[in-house]
């Protein structure tokens, strides 16, 4: 029986599961994706707060692209349907994380935010969820100067289609700035959202559609 989710693909850590859902009904993801709890969904708003998850503790304002823990059976989650998800975990703390990268977030440094809660930065692994390609994402000017003016050298993730679009290759800025914190060990990144009608949801494809899970936890 084919899963409905699929399993990050980097370096496994005892005790530690990640991965993404296929196009499937979240409110099932926890019997489906054999969750220790149920998570607990952030209220995302393409922004770069990142919250610290405790279940003695649950935050009153939710409003946030990411979340992070040092506790056993709590779920980090992020929910996506182009933008990039990127998962963390840290192999001699066992801190994990989950961010919700979307244009407005990478561009704003929601990676340079999230990984503020890591000691080591060399000690830290990430995954690079579904996301839309720079294939096929094309944006225009706005998006362009945003990029720019919070770090120039975002340049490289751009193709330019004409005068005032651009191909947009998230995963290419996410990687360099990864790279760029002295994080090393980088995996995922390799599929596409709008291109895999089958398996993924694709806001930039459908308009009004369902969305995947990113997660990640520990034992």
């Amino acid at each position: 029986m084919m899963k409905n989710w699929i399993e990050a693909d980097w370096p496994q850590i005892t005790g530690i599961k990640a991965g993404t859902t296929l196009r499937m009904d979240l409110a099932h993801i926890r019997t489906e994706c054999h969750l220790p709890a149920e998570p607990l969904w952030l209220t995302q708003v393409h922004g770069i707060r990142v919250l610290a998850l405790s279940q003695n503790h649950i935050p009153s304002d939710l409003h946030a692209d990411g979340s992070f823990t040092d506790e056993n059976n709590t779920v980090c989650v992020v929910r996506s349907a182009d933008c990039l998800p990127i998962l963390c975990a840290d192999r001699k703390t066992r801190r994990i994380m989950a961010l919700h990268a979307g244009w407005r977030g990478l561009a704003q440094g929601i990676i340079e935010e999230g990984f503020k809660h890591f000691a080591n930065l060399q000690d830290v692994q990430v995954w690079l969820g579904p996301a839309i390609s720079g294939q096929v994402y094309e944006v225009g000017i706005d998006v362009y100067d945003a990029f720019l003016k919070h770090r120039p050298k975002d340049i490289l993730g751009f193709i330019q289609v004409d005068a005032t679009h651009w191909h947009l290759d998230m995963v290419a800025v996410a990687r360099d700035r990864l790279m760029s914190l002295g994080v090393k060990s980088i995996h995922g990144g390799e599929y596409c959202t709008y291109q895999d009608k089958t398996r993924f949801y694709s806001y930039r494809r459908d308009g009004q559609t369902g969305r995947m899970a990113t997660f990640i936890f520990k034992a």
